[in-house]
């Protein structure tokens, strides 16, 4: 068996040092479970405060015989792509690589059949009506790569070897209960960087052959958490994008504007309106995007992606007036200092935004031109102007602004764009990085940051904040306000904290938590439970009341002696 090659060290300079720790904890508290393996996916579900657990997977690469973690998904809120879930999912394929259930590949036991074990498959597959369809449209695979369809100059014929390389990949015969969006996506990305590349003919020929194999089934794939559907709004901007830049020739469009037609119609039928934007770029070309500039009414989803997708293409194609003019009339304002900057035209752009940016997209845009054609100084100035000026876009453009000055060195800007973020939504990150500034300041500017955290609104930072200064008063009554929706390690770690000047508010607290647990029957949390529990009795300990954990444990037992999957974690405490 291979193993996971990933030190502590690593992981934390990946993580940083609150979610390795975090992870870590989780790790520690078993709080990971279902760790399954399908090359290359390390898929898990970890135990969160809330009712469901996390989703998290992580792909992995083969390096010199070991199996080293390259990125990591998880279905919590956080940005960060290594959260403390994805940590804790790490740490414990690497300790106890036995828990992992290696999962082998539906092609991969297609395979391995005998002639008549694979006949006896495919004749029970046949029974169902979608399958037997697509085994009769199905032709014997052919040996070819991708590449292939670099050399072949007509692009219906592009199209239609493309499809033959994708029909093998998509076929529910081959996919069943495979992420199909996350499989086809490397082709969108090969795609995209064909467009970057220049090869917008080559990208057209794969975006369309993507298309069409992915929604001859797609409406058989369940949508519940609308990632098949999703996936079709992220083909189509690139769609769109590509035809525009390949300029078909009448013959091309009389070929591909009716099929897209059909399925825009197809996908709007199943409330997914983006294929339109590529329909009228087939049907009309630049004409369909250009008139949007005349529209007098707000444009619609397709409008605006058909609209994206040609600043693109004049953007690649460097028709510089020509992108100004349309952006302006579209009211991109930040797209359009984004571009006066990359002409080199850095004191318009930086005019045109302060007078004309109102949202954080266009800051950020015209913020990260500014910065990527050298206007460093420009940058960060401008930055902390808008984060002032627009006081509900303040916390993304504060964060982009900090990174800048940052890399920049510049402690004085720094520090100003750190607190504007933080007085708009608290962070601990921002916290700790304020702290490193302040110098002799600290004491006034820590006590404004206190009373920010005490205002509330500050999602977990305030509990994780106060526990760093040892608050005890303020760690209290921030759990207080969290109580019922609270990371439950967090809470954990607040009542560690806090059980010997406040024993009894451990006691009300996680008494309270464990028994909302316990009442409503939610075995698959028995363990948090009982790791909620066992703080209670230290609590009770603390005080010198032993009597009154015996007494508290032994009706805790009597009401519940039949939840046979809980008694065996109460008996143990």
């Amino acid at each position: 068996m291979y193993r996971i090659a990933m030190s502590d060290e690593r992981l934390a300079r990946y993580a940083g040092e609150e979610a390795a720790a975090g992870g870590r904890q989780y790790a520690r508290e078993n709080r990971v479970f279902n760790l399954s393996l399908l090359w290359p996916e390390l898929a898990a579900e970890v135990e969160g405060p809330g009712r469901e657990p996390f989703r998290v997977v992580v792909t992995l690469a083969e390096q010199n015989a070991v199996w080293v973690p390259q990125k990591a998904e998880c279905s919590c809120p956080s940005p960060d792509m290594w959260c403390k879930h994805a940590v804790a999912v790490v740490l414990t394929a690497r300790d106890d690589p036995e828990q992992i259930l290696q999962r082998q590949p539906l092609i991969t036991t297609i395979r391995q059949m005998n002639m008549a074990q694979a006949q006896d498959f495919l004749v029970s597959l046949a029974a169902v009506p979608a399958v037997r369809e697509q085994m009769e449209r199905m032709v014997p695979p052919q040996p070819r790569k991708y590449s292939d369809v670099a050399a072949v100059r007509d692009l219906k014929e592009a199209v239609s070897q493309a499809r033959d390389l994708l029909r093998d990949l998509i076929s529910p015969v081959y996919h069943d209960g495979i992420d199909l969006p996350g499989s086809l996506r490397p082709v969108l990305e090969s795609a995209e960087e064909l467009l970057e590349e220049g090869k917008a003919g080559q990208a057209a020929a794969q975006l369309l052959a993507l298309t069409g194999a992915y929604l001859d089934v797609w409406t058989i794939m369940d949508d519940s958490d609308g990632d098949a559907s999703g996936f079709v709004d992220e083909i189509s901007p690139a769609l769109a994008e590509a035809i525009l830049l390949a300029e078909l020739t009448e013959t091309e469009r009389g070929e591909f504007a009716p099929q897209l037609r059909k399925w825009a119609k197809e996908a709007q039928d199943y409330g997914v309106e983006t294929l339109q934007a590529a329909w009228q770029a087939a049907e009309r070309g630049p004409e369909a995007a250009r008139a949007l500039a005349s529209l007098q009414e707000p444009l619609d989803e397709a409008d605006q992606v058909l609209a994206l997708a040609w600043l693109a293409a004049l953007d690649k194609r460097e028709q510089h007036h020509e992108f100004l003019a349309f952006a302006e009339s579209l009211h991109k304002y930040g797209m359009y200092a984004a571009q006066l900057a990359k002409m080199g035209r850095v004191a318009e752009a930086v005019e045109y935004a302060r007078t004309h940016i109102d949202d954080s997209a266009g800051a950020v845009a015209a913020l990260q031109s500014l910065w990527d054609h050298g206007a460093h100084q420009e940058a960060v100035q401008l930055g902390l102007e808008l984060a002032r000026r627009l006081p509900t876009e303040t916390q993304s453009i504060a964060s982009v602004v900090a990174g800048y000055a940052d890399l920049r060195g510049d402690e004085e800007s720094a520090l100003a764009a750190y607190l504007l973020a933080f007085q708009h939504f608290p962070a601990v990150e921002h916290y700790e990085r304020i702290k490193d500034l302040s110098g002799d300041q600290w004491p006034e500017i820590s006590e404004r940051l206190w009373q920010r955290l005490r205002q509330g609104n500050s999602s977990y930072a305030a509990p994780r904040i106060f526990l760093q200064e040892h608050m005890t008063a303020d760690i209290i009554a921030s759990c207080e306000g969290q109580e019922g929706w609270m990371d439950s390690g967090l809470l954990e770690e607040a009542a560690e904290t806090v059980l010997s000047e406040e024993p009894e508010w451990v006691i009300g607290m996680l008494s309270r938590q464990a028994e909302a647990i316990i009442e409503a029957k939610q075995s698959t949390r028995y363990r948090r439970a009982a790791r909620f529990l066992a703080l209670v009795k230290k609590a009770y300990l603390a005080k010198g009341d032993a009597e009154g954990w015996a007494a508290y444990k032994a009706a805790i037992t009597a009401a519940h002696q039949r939840k046979y999957a809980l008694m065996p974690l109460i008996e143990a405490l």
